[in-house]
């Protein structure tokens, strides 16, 4: 087993860094800039600060915002910071200072003082590896200067990933970065695309960027957004989509931030740029032009050198939106931007601006309103005056179609918007310059010229001139641009030669035709005309006049349909070429075949059904015999490129296409990838195709062979590259047809191409559209796994320099064997191995660094690294370094001098040596057993080399240790080890230990020391020892195994027996004893390294005795270290304890607390320093040490695991836990009541610790020790019987925080078994506070787990019912706590706990009586109101989960003291929560009919009897009544409906009741209800009646309805004979009809016109209300005559009104107040039926006549005070006339408004108005003409008021109602007569206000309608 010490020496070698690698060091101290290697190596710091610093210095003249730098960069100080030294945090800090300071300089590294600068950030800082982003994007813009090759140079070589990978391999070669290479990049690497843009947006954000670095990264990201725009058009639309969308995700966020630098002009102006190509390279929707619009408006906002070009970005952006607006926020900017006329006229000049005009006007015309119309129309004007001198006809015609657009769209032709527009339009086409215009402007507008004539009242001149006219910056023509294309091809077409030498365009050396690119640039502007086409295939130059066939034109048409030319191009060519097969006699057409097939391949399906269709016709030509005479095979073949290929015989072209592609056509159009599958399958017999018709195919081996031969030759013969790869792309996964491979037949291919160089690699390439890394890709596919050859050759030719590849290339071949190499031979695995690792060690430098990469990535067999180790140091095995001693110096590089030559060679072995051992080190050499050998004879030839002469090679010792210790490590963890000790040096491993200076050696040969140990103690013991002879003083301060093992061994061999010793001869006093050696070892805590102290102390406890010392040590360490957090130190010391341990030693931490305050201290003496005479405040800051540290011991994670596993086993062992926890808790708890009286600062901490001890056991396991805890404590006689109540409320607690996440089986079970003993303890105890306790963990175990167990839970909650202990107890709080406890009870059993609920009903509301009736007990109103809320609580629960149990009376009475409850005084919050849930509860969960019956009966217990009203009371029944509505359905609803009718009576009748209470009250001087209550009550009744109708129909509402209307106007039922009884029976009828007029008013305002009918049941009782006003006034009105049905006995009112009183007044104005919503709401008609109309038009302008009755006289103001009020608008006054004027002319305004509709009932109300001039009251004249002037105003019915009554003649029914005399009456003539008497009036006012009356009817009408 793996020891401590062991993994401590791993740990080390883990966490070790190169630091202590002086080689390395100096490596890296000799990376310069402008220092040659071997100069840089040598300088020191001063003398690089000195030659650095005075560049800088020399720059702060040039820039003073480096003067910043001069404090910490370039400060003396800087000198002697190492980067490696400094923490994560201090580097990322540093590292910020150092990116400013780089792109400061970035403008000024080309300069010698900016290069100096640079060079001190390299030296010094290492900016090359720390701050690689920012230096690599700050020397970018130099990219082809050699300054940039040394920055290469000088960076690691794995910075260059992700974003900067393509500067790898500039790396290798040092060479310089082409432009094209960075564009590339840009666009395709999306990493460098976002790294250089963030740099470039953050320089400017800082305002460090400077013009170098905007210029170029402006051409850089133009060119790369063009690239990325024009790699997504290729492919289906919802595939372009997608793509624009991504690269508009990678694009949009750059513009956003940039657009919000302000300071930067030349970064902005490139934001502009790339809006303009994204504008016209994607396709853009409105909504992202939109956002670019809004980010580059403000640029406009102040004339700069950026407004102008934002004005053109704008411009042009908007031509490409699709809605032609621009947004709002950009209008806006339009509109307040100073001079924005004269910076549109000059830019108009060189930019087409008709497209933002239009979008302008639009946008400015769009949301007219008056509060913008000024702002907005004078930027359409300003508009229309720039565009009237420089604008053509028809721009000003698109200009001129929004206005015309927006004038026809305008509803009224008078509002402000339409003025506006139609004055503009008239000026314009006033204007000779726009008038022309106007004609097709109209056309535009969708308008003809005689509306728009009509609409500006002039004539519009027609238009004279063209409508499209051709002028400068309009919009291109299409037919324009087809012509010019036309023009053109004649042209080309012209300018071909008629004849030409050239046979062939597909002919060896003949790819650079002229002829050829004259040819397709004339075919790419006919090939979309016909008859240019037509004229192109007839061109003298094919020669098809003379009969021979035209092989010229038919290589040009394949090689333009093999070319990278456009789709359509290339489609119209194999058409053509497919005609020409057809028409014509070609040859043997089966030498296409090849051709055909790599167009079978294509990308694009166009050109995919194209070639199919090329190769049917092929098909066809070949099936015919006998064609007349042809040409020779051969000299087709040399014509299409295929000289030196053997043609192929046309029956086997028959059967090859007749097997091969015509079955697969239509698949071959569908899946590009389709051709190469159906070759495999052909040439290999395995079908790789999906379709089941492969299997068909039956070729004849010769077939194949000759299919094969004509592909091959065609590859190797043809001179098109896109041929070439074609063809290997679709043969290389072919290993062989026939003897010879794939890959040896086509390897000229691969020869040819891996000969040219870079620029003719490039040159080919491009020629045909093609990338190098794709044509890389493909050819190095050539090289096959199965070919065992494949590999060795290609290394042979690189070895043998035959050939001399580019290095991408070279890359792809090593890439190509790394993909390969599992596939691979063995045989040709090793050999290939050894080859790459001898040219690891090539001169040319992407060979070795790519044959690295290779054996890196490949998995190595043992065989290869054997060979490869045998390979390394056979040499140095040879090697003779023998020196004379004489000849050996000390040189610089530490390695005594010997010969040059050895030296030389001595340096390569070290080399390949070196490349061996890394490669066994990742090849994981734990599993290569066999290299165990080899690695020790290294060790043995390093030694010999050591001790020859040459210096030690610290990396050379730990590479090969460390492969050694990792196959001993694996071999011991094998149960059979095959390991040969025989070869294991353990010297050698000691030697390593004992004689190496390096620490990483060290350690790992330690390890490896330690894992010998432990697999051969016998061969290592006897080695091991030496390495402690060296040992020095001060061993504990050394950090290092040796000084540790030592003082390890010390402990384990001398403390265990002096500690025996001590404990024979005095136990107790054993900590007093060793206390001077415990100090001793205490004290050595600071010189013990820290990452070892808890193996020491952990050690020093195992020997000393954990149970006796380990409490000591702590408290030692907490006593002397108070300053320090030891929690961890600790935590790690105890981790190896026992759990016993661990709680033994909490357990006298604490008790040692307390011994600290005892009269005679026993350990607190030796241990703290504690004695009696100490001061008190020393002792507290003790204590509290010690219980700190104590709480902390019980949170380990690792003693937390142990409890956990004690609580799973039943072991018997496990008994000295727990009884040591019951100790502990019982210790900590009566510590914590002994603070209570002394030393209450303590406390907290105690608390801490027992926090701690109770987060150890589980619930189930505090549960289970619970019983025998409170037992022991019961029968203690320490006095321990007062902790029991503590006890139980630290396991409430825990129930209350653990249980909701404890609910395993076991707990459950232990909860369940715990609840006898506390019911026996709520039985039995006489301690209130211990039943308390107990009550509380009854209930949460009851929350808990009570569901799993119910009998157990019920049979604990009757001790709380049945015994005087629980609800009938004599203690509030066990009643409040008992009555809560079965609430939970009930929540959890739910319909389990009926037998609980049964008992405790009646109990609970006896309880809730008693509270609402108690008066000056001893208990606080708070205990009550606990008691109050916990009764409730408990009331919830029965109703939520047993309300099938609750009878009809308890819930009348749990109604009935809700109600009292609502009474009490005073009612807190808890209470009206409380006892809102109780009640909401019943209104979901009790049955609605019960509900509304007990509601009913507790009406008539507690309201209609009781002792007082109570608004607020009632308002909760209303809305529990409305709750319980909401939640029934409507079929429960209408099977209530009676019930609910009846009580919605009982509380309309409230009025009623509170009205003969009041009037008692009266009498006894008692307290009456506020009326304000009334009506809070009455609008919740209103909202409750709508609830309740909502959930009715017609049918059965209806009758309700009228049962309330019958309720409310029942007469009196004569029961009553006195004058008093026949007096409060009116009374009481008035206050119910005014109530049920309230809610009727309600009604109609709620549902409206949908239930006006409902009306003709209230129009009776509201005539007789109104007539009853009339009669009670005892003024009839002068004029209101009624008629004879009118006057007769039934129509006598039946009520008797005195408006003098509240109750009459109250229903008055009720009644006013419903007529007038039910007039307002009629949109049926209602109104207009005589029936309904006459009787109260006539009532309602007779109320008029109260505003002289007496009683208005007396109470109210004079007449003259009195100002007509608004509409709608009653106040409440007692004056009558005020009230006449507010109420009844609003209620007269409203009828009038209904019946608008029907002229003569206007004539009646004017008649009936016209009336009262003759009353003698000039108050009821003053309100006739206010009447007039009411109906005047109002916007409903003015208009046909004033058409009826004054502009109108008299009718007939008018004439009617005058009495039949024939004259006129209620016409405009009564209304003149009326309008002249008035103007005569004696009372001013009157006068007055009928003058108002008469301008207001002139400002209406227009003229003067009265004649005076």
């Amino acid at each position: 087993m793996t020891s401590t010490f062991v993994a401590q020496l791993r740990t080390i070698a883990a966490n070790s860094t190169s630091e202590l690698d002086l080689r390395a060091r100096r490596g890296a101290h000799a990376e310069s800039l402008i220092f040659d290697r071997s100069v840089a190596v040598k300088q020191d710091w001063e003398t690089i600060y000195h030659v650095c610093v005075e560049g800088f210095r020399e720059l702060c003249l040039l820039d003073t915002r480096l003067h910043e730098f001069e404090q910490n960069l370039y400060s003396p100080q800087s000198k002697t910071q190492d980067r490696e030294l400094l923490n994560k945090t201090q580097n990322e800090a540093l590292g910020l200072v150092i990116d400013r300071c780089l792109t400061l300089l970035g403008s000024k590294v080309l300069l010698r003082p900016g290069l100096k600068a640079v060079e001190w950030l390299v030296r010094r800082f290492r900016v090359h590896v720390y701050n690689t982003d920012v230096l690599l994007a700050t020397f970018l813009p130099y990219h082809e200067t050699p300054l940039f090759e040394n920055i290469l140079r000088i960076v690691p070589s794995d910075r260059f990933v992700s974003g900067w990978k393509f500067l790898a391999p500039y790396h290798k070669e040092a060479a310089s970065v082409p432009r094209r290479v960075v564009i590339y990049s840009a666009t395709h690497n999306d990493a460098f695309f976002s790294l250089f843009n963030d740099y470039v947006l953050h320089a400017c954000q800082e305002g460090v960027a400077h013009s170098s670095l905007l210029r170029f990264w402006g051409s850089v990201v133009v060119e790369a957004v063009t690239g990325r725009l024009s790699q997504v058009r290729n492919g289906r639309k919802e595939v372009q989509k997608q793509r624009t969308e991504d690269v508009l995700l990678k694009i949009l966020p750059l513009l956003s931030e940039g657009f919000e630098i302000k300071d930067c002009p030349e970064f902005t102006v490139t934001c502009f740029t790339i809006v303009l190509v994204l504008a016209g390279g994607a396709d853009l929707g409105d909504q992202v032009i939109d956002s670019l619009m809004m980010s580059i408006a403000p640029f406009i906002a102040e004339e700069t050198s950026d407004s102008r070009s934002a004005l053109a970005c704008l411009a042009i952006l908007v031509t490409k939106k699709t809605d032609m607006r621009v947004p709002r926020n950009v209008l806006d900017i339009f509109i307040n931007t100073d001079d924005i006329g004269r910076r549109l006229s000059d830019l108009l000049k060189v930019v087409p601006l008709a497209s933002l005009f239009e979008a302008l006007i639009s946008s400015a015309t769009f949301a007219l309103k008056p509060k913008n119309i000024d702002k907005r129309m004078r930027i359409v004007e300003c508009i229309f005056h720039v565009a009237e001198d420089h604008c053509a006809s028809a721009t000003k015609s698109r200009l001129l179609a929004p206005l015309l657009r927006k004038l026809f769209s305008t509803d009224s032709t008078l509002s402000a918007e339409s003025t506006r527009l139609m004055y503009l339009l008239q000026t314009l086409a006033g204007s000779s310059k726009f008038s022309p215009s106007f004609s097709h402007a109209m056309s535009l507008a969708g308008c003809t010229q005689t509306e728009v004539e009509g609409l500006l009242q002039q004539t519009i001149e027609s238009s004279r001139q063209p409508l499209l006219e051709d002028t400068p910056m309009e919009l291109d023509n299409l037919e324009d641009e087809s012509l010019q294309n036309s023009e053109e091809a004649e042209a080309m077409l012209v300018s071909l030669p008629p004849h030409t030498t050239e046979s062939s365009f597909l002919a060896s050396g003949n790819n650079r035709s002229p002829l050829f690119h004259q040819l397709t640039r004339t075919f790419a502007l006919c090939h979309k005309n016909s008859q240019l086409l037509e004229r192109f295939e007839q061109l003298p130059l094919w020669n098809k006049h003379e009969g021979k066939p035209a092989n010229l034109h038919f290589t040009f048409l394949l090689r333009m349909a093999l070319g990278a030319f456009a789709t359509p191009q290339r489609n119209a060519a194999l058409r053509l070429l497919s005609g020409i097969i057809k028409a014509e006699s070609l040859g043997p057409l089966q030498a296409l075949i090849p051709y055909i097939t790599v167009l079978l391949s294509d990308n694009s399906q166009l050109v995919r059904r194209a070639a199919v269709g090329c190769m049917a016709a092929v098909h066809e030509a070949a099936s015919k015999e006998g064609n007349g005479e042809q040409i020779t095979a051969q000299t087709v073949y040399d014509d299409l490129g295929m000289r030196n290929v053997k043609p192929l015989q046309s029956a086997q072209a028959v059967k090859i296409l007749g097997q091969v592609y015509l079955p697969y056509l239509e698949e071959f159009v569908l899946d590009p990838t389709y051709i190469r599958r159906m070759l495999q399958t052909t040439f290999t017999g395995n079908d790789r195709t999906p379709s089941s018709k492969a299997g068909d195919i039956e070729l004849k081996k010769s077939t194949k062979q000759a299919l094969y031969d004509l592909l091959a030759g065609c590859a190797l013969e043809c001179s098109l590259l896109r041929v070439k790869i074609g063809i290997l792309e679709l043969l290389v996964d072919v290993h062989k047809v026939g003897s010879l491979s794939t890959s040896k037949i086509l390897s000229p291919i691969l020869e040819t191409w891996a000969s040219l160089n870079q620029e003719e690699a490039e040159n080919a390439a491009s020629s045909e559209s093609l990338s190098l890394d794709q044509i890389d890709a493909v050819v190095v596919r050539l090289v096959n796994a199965r070919d065992k050859d494949a590999v060795e050759h290609i290394l042979s030719m690189l070895i043998e320099d035959r050939l001399q590849p580019r290095a991408a290339l070279v890359n792809a071949f090593f890439d190509r064997i790394t993909g390969i190499w599992k596939d691979m031979h063995h045989e040709s695995q090793i050999s290939a191995a050894l080859r790459l690792f001898d040219m690891c060690f090539s001169k040319n430098s992407a060979q070795a660094a790519g044959s690295r990469h290779v054996l890196h990535a490949i998995n190595l067999s043992t065989e290869i690294l054997a060979a490869m180790l045998d390979r390394s140091f056979s040499g140095l095995a040879e090697m003779q370094t023998d020196v004379p001693p004489r000849k050996r110096r000390r040189v610089s590089h530490g390695r005594e001098s010997i010969p040059k030559d050895l030296a030389f060679e001595l340096d390569i072995s070290e080399a390949r040596l070196t490349l061996a051992l890394e490669l066994v080190e990742d090849s994981k050499p734990q599993g290569h057993l066999q290299l165990l050998g080899g690695l020790f004879e290294v060790l043995i030839i390093l030694r010999r080399l050591k001790d020859k002469g040459t210096s030690e090679s610290p990396y050379l010792l730990n590479l090969c240790l460390s492969s050694i210790l990792a196959i001993i490590d694996n071999a011991r963890k094998s149960p059979r080890s095959t390991i040969d000790f025989s070869i294991i040096r353990t010297d050698l491993v000691t030697d390593c230990v004992r004689s190496s200076e390096n620490p990483q050696v060290q350690s790992t040969a330690l390890l490896l020391s330690a894992a010998l140990a432990s697999l051969a103690p016998d061969r290592i013991l006897h080695s091991i020892m030496p390495i402690f002879t060296f040992m020095g003083k001060s061993i504990l301060s050394k950090d290092d195994e040796r000084s540790i093992y030592v003082t390890n061994r010390t402990i384990d061999e001398i403390i265990p027996p002096l500690v025996a010793t001590l404990k024979k001869q005095d136990a107790k006093k054993l900590v007093h004893s060793t206390s001077s050696l415990l100090s001793s070892l205490v004290t050595a805590y600071d010189h013990v390294p820290q990452y070892r102290r808890a193996a020491f102390y952990q050690r020093l406890l195992s020997r000393l005795g954990a149970d006796d010392f380990a409490f000591a040590v702590i408290a030692l360490l907490a006593s002397r270290r108070h300053a320090e957090d030891m929690s961890s130190f600790f935590a790690s010391l105890m981790a190896d304890l026992s759990a016993s341990t661990q709680l033994l030693t909490f357990r006298k931490l604490v008790e040692l607390s307390v011994d600290i305050f005892s009269e005679d201290p026993h350990d607190a003496v030796p241990l703290l320093d504690i004695s009696r005479m100490s001061s008190d405040e020393k002792k507290e800051q003790e204590a509290l040490t010690l219980l700190e540290v104590a709480s902390k011991l019980l949170q380990s994670k690792t003693l937390k695991a142990q409890v956990k596993i004690l609580s799973k086993s039943d072991e018997a062992g496990n008994e000295t836990f727990w009884v040591e926890f019951g100790v502990c808790m019982t210790r900590v708890l009566s510590m914590l009541k002994s603070q209570k009286s002394s030393h209450g600062s303590l406390t907290p901490s105690t608390r801490k610790c027992l926090s701690s001890l109770l987060e150890l056991p589980s619930l189930a396991d505090l549960l289970k020790i619970m019983p025998n805890l409170l037992q022991d404590m019961a029968q203690s006689e320490e006095g321990q019987q007062e902790l029991q109540p503590l006890a139980l409320r630290v396991l409430a607690t825990q129930l209350q925080h653990t249980a909701p996440s404890s609910r395993d089986t076991k707990t459950q079970t232990q909860a369940i078994a715990f609840l006898p003993t506390l019911q026996h303890t709520i039985r039995s105890t006489d301690d209130e506070a211990l039943r308390h306790a107990a009550i509380a963990c009854v209930d949460r175990i009851t929350e808990a787990y009570g569901r799993k167990n119910p009998e157990e839970v019920i049979s604990a909650s009757t001790a709380l019912i049945e015994s005087e202990f629980g609800l009938d107890s004599h203690n509030e709080r066990t009643r409040i706590m008992s009555l809560l406890c079965l609430a939970s009870t009930t929540e959890v059993l739910k319909e389990g706990s009926v037998p609980i609920v049964v008992q405790a009903l009646p109990k609970v509301l006896r309880l809730l009586e008693s509270f609402l009736t108690r008066q000056g007990e001893s208990n606080t109103s708070e205990g009550r109101a606990e008691l109050h809320d916990a009764c409730f609580t408990l009331l919830s629960s029965c109703i939520t989960h047993t309300p099938f149990i609750i009878s009809d009376e308890s819930i009348t009475e749990i109604i009935s003291l809700s109600y009292r409850s609502c009474l009490a005084e005073p009612d807190e919050v808890s209470r009206k929560e409380a006892r809102l849930e109780t009640l909401s509860l019943m209104a979901q969960r009790l049955d609605l009919k019960t509900l509304v019956n007990s509601l009913s009966q507790a009406w008539k217990l507690a309201v209609a009897s009781g002792e007082k009203v109570d608004g607020e009371a009632i308002t909760e029944f209303l809305d529990m009544l409305s709750q319980a509505i909401e939640r029934n359905s409507k079929s429960a609803v209408v099977g209530a409906a009676d019930e609910i009718s009846a009580f919605i009576l009982d509380v309309l009748d409230l009025r009623r009741l509170i009205q003969e209470r009041d009037n008692a009250d009266k009498q006894a001087h008692a307290e009456t209800v506020a009326l304000s209550d009334i009506e809070d009550v009455e609008r919740r009744l209103h909202e409750l009646g709508i609830v309740f109708i909502y959930k009715l129909n017609d049918t059965t509402f209806r009758p309700i309805f009228e049962g309330w209307v019958n309720w409310a106007t029942r007469k009196n039922s004569g029961t009553s004979t006195s004058a008093e009884g026949i007096l409060q029976e009116d009374m009481a009828r008035l206050a119910r009809q005014a109530s049920f007029y309230l809610f009727a008013t309600h009604f109609f305002a709620t549902l409206k016109s949908i239930v006006t009918s409902y009306a003709s049941y209230l129009l009776p009782s509201v005539n007789d209300v109104l007539q009853s006003a009339i009669d009670g006034a005892s003024l009839p009105v002068r004029g209101t005559k009624l008629n004879a049905a009118e006057q007769n006995s039934e129509t006598k009112p039946s009520l008797h009104i005195d408006l003098s009183e509240d109750t009459g007044l109250q229903l008055y104005k009720s009644t006013i107040t419903l007529l007038t919503t039910i007039a307002t709401h009629d949109a049926d008609g209602f109104f207009t039926s005589p029936s309904h109309f006459q009787p109260l038009a006539n009532l309602l302008v007779g109320q008029l006549g109260l505003a002289s009755s007496p009683k208005s006289r007396s109470k109210s103001t004079p007449v003259g005070n009195t100002k007509p009020k608004s509409k709608g608008k009653a106040k409440s006054s007692s004056s009558l006339r005020g009230m006449i004027f507010d109420t009844v002319i609003p209620c007269i305004v409203a009828l009038a408004t209904a019946v608008q509709d029907v002229p003569p009932h206007h004539h009646v109300l004017n008649h009936l108005l016209c009336q009262l001039r003759r009353s003698p009251s000039a108050a009821v004249r003053l309100a006739s003409i206010r009447t007039h002037m009411t109906l005047t105003e109002s916007s409903e019915v003015g208009d046909e008021w004033l058409q009826n009554v004054v502009l109108g003649q008299s009718s007939t029914a008018a004439t009617e109602v005058g009495g039949g005399g024939g004259v006129a009456v209620g016409g405009a003539g009564e209304t003149m007569v009326y309008v002249n008497e008035m103007l005569e009036d004696d009372d001013e006012e009157v006068e007055g206000a009928v003058r108002d009356w008469v301008r207001t009817v002139r400002e209406r009408v227009g003229e003067d309608v009265f004649e005076f």
